[in-house]
């Protein structure tokens, strides 16, 4: 439950003065316009600048860093919310007065800086070092008790390549009909039904139908074709009643509808009522630039570089690993914006092996901010089920040292290896 304003902002005011330390870690996080009470924000400012602070009479019990810090994330909310009133009352004014608002255009873009507003500001960064000291040592006796913070993707090989954390982008990018959705949708079931780890799939472009089957198919291993067409013999069929009976109830898998309107403060929202409901871990958006833009001030190229720095903060802010799916062109460049790898902590290409040796695929990692870049994975895909299985590096050895790298294209991509 949130404090009255008057009072958190006084508890926040009472503690840095008291401890001018408190000041540098909580100004990066609160702007004097953030504080409600005029003499408060004067006082922050005054902080800010380095001159005499007024008195404000903020008598009362020592405060901790702790309670200082949380009583900052309210003060910070409370502002958001005040901003989020005030975007209301104006959309209620400019559409009573009419003067020719769509008010179906207006209320999307009302809805879009909504969701701006409830975006957080990063949180502090300048700590004494002391406090990051502290805070250092314990994470790293966590991950000396096997607590480690890395999850495991199900594939050994993209696992060690990326050490993905919580908090991480990961860029998963493949041309047109390679199987790049099909990837994505391995690695929700690997996380979500194999590992139990709480998975949201936010899916862009294909209808429930298509996705369900596709999961079955993976599932199961009764092909997508036959799937498809109701070709099922009745030993398929009770394994396919069984995993929707006993093993659909135990998944920690959630996948929208499909999204073509969705913009990515919409999947921001998703991923916090996801966060809030459902505990979820990691969150799949499929595909990035399929996402809406909707700024037409701003190129494609801009937009999805906006895109990528929202998704990389609602990793940290919501401390879940978001993997964005992407498209690459014909030069396997990340299509439309080379810029969204720059945010990125990994970003990983996949390309069809050129067929030798037994790989269909190689999986390449381009970017690891925690681990060996260049790090190659050799896959194979059952295409007529959608299964990925990761090779062992002396079996896709020979195919990744004849197939170029695994670059070059490959004509007749198996059935629905989009």
């Amino acid at each position: 439950m949130l404090g009255r304003a008057e009072e958190l902002e006084r508890t926040v005011l009472r503690a840095v003065l008291s401890n001018p330390q408190l000041f540098w870690s909580l100004s990066g996080a609160l702007r004097s316009r953030d504080f409600s009470v005029p003499r408060h924000r004067m006082a922050w400012e005054a902080l800010r600048a380095g001159t005499a602070v007024p008195d404000l009479g903020l008598d009362g019990p020592p405060v901790s860093a702790e309670e200082a810090r949380e009583a900052a994330r309210q003060v910070q909310m409370l502002s958001r919310l005040r901003d989020v009133k005030a975007l209301a009352q104006q959309a209620l004014r400019a559409l009573s007065d009419g003067n020719g608002v769509d008010p179906q255009e207006f209320l999307a873009d009302f809805v879009r800086r909504a969701c701006l507003c409830a975006i957080p500001r990063p949180e502090a960064v300048t700590l004494s070092a002391e406090e990051w000291m502290s805070r250092g040592l314990e994470r790293i006796e966590a991950r000396a008790s096997g607590a480690s913070r890395c999850l495991d993707l199900g594939f050994a090989g993209l696992s060690e390549g990326l050490s993905p954390e919580p908090g991480h982008l990961i860029i998963l990018a493949g041309e047109t009909g390679k199987g790049k959705t099909a990837l994505a949708l391995n690695l929700a079931v690997k996380l979500g039904v194999a590992q139990g780890i709480p998975v949201l799939y936010v899916n862009t472009e294909m209808s429930w139908e298509e996705l369900a089957i596709r999961l079955y198919a993976i599932l199961s291993g009764v092909s997508v074709s036959r799937l498809r067409k109701g070709e099922v013999t009745g030993q398929e069929m009770g394994e396919l009643r069984r995993l929707r009976f006993e093993v659909a109830p135990q998944a920690k898998l959630w996948i929208t509808d499909s999204l073509p309107w969705a913009d990515v403060s919409e999947v921001a929202a998703l991923a916090r009522q996801g966060v809030a409901v459902a505990g979820i871990k990691v969150v799949i958006v499929d595909w990035v630039q399929r996402l809406e833009q909707r700024d037409p001030r701003k190129e494609s190229w801009q937009l999805l570089v906006d895109a990528a720095k929202m998704l990389k903060s609602l990793a940290q802010e919501l401390s879940v690993l978001v993997v964005a799916v992407a498209q690459l062109t014909d030069e396997h460049r990340l299509a439309l914006s080379r810029g969204m790898s720059r945010e990125a902590d990994g970003e990983v290409h996949l390309y069809e092996a050129e067929g030798e040796g037994q790989a269909s695929h190689i999986l390449e990692v381009i970017k690891a901010r925690h681990a060996p870049t260049g790090t190659r994975i050799p896959l194979i895909m059952n295409r007529a089920t959608l299964e990925f299985f990761e090779l062992a590096p002396e079996e896709g050895a020979q195919a990744s040292r004849k197939d170029g790298g695994g670059r070059r294209r490959r004509a007749g991509a198996g059935e629905g290896s989009e």
